[in-house]
């Protein structure tokens, strides 16, 4: 792999990141008394359910095909 593309694996890598980071806080909103370990497990819940709500959500499934078309092209 090339550095050029390295950097762009590592760039997507983090953003990721930032956006899970955002997610665990999110969820944290939902109940004040959860203990950090208690977020992480909701947070795994989501991310194992979100395959089930694309799939019951064909707008918001069209929506992922939709900007993975532009990520592919470049527009994002």
């Amino acid at each position: 792999m090339t550095k050029q593309k390295t950097s762009k694996l590592e760039s997507a890598k983090l953003l990721a990141l930032l956006e899970l980071e955002g997610l665990i806080e999110f969820i944290r909103t939902t109940n004040p008394d959860l203990n950090p370990a208690q977020v992480w497990t909701l947070t795994a819940f989501v991310l194992n359910q979100m395959p089930q709500l694309f799939q019951e959500n064909p707008e918001l499934f069209n929506r992922l095909k939709v900007v993975a078309t532009k990520v592919i092209q470049k527009r994002v």
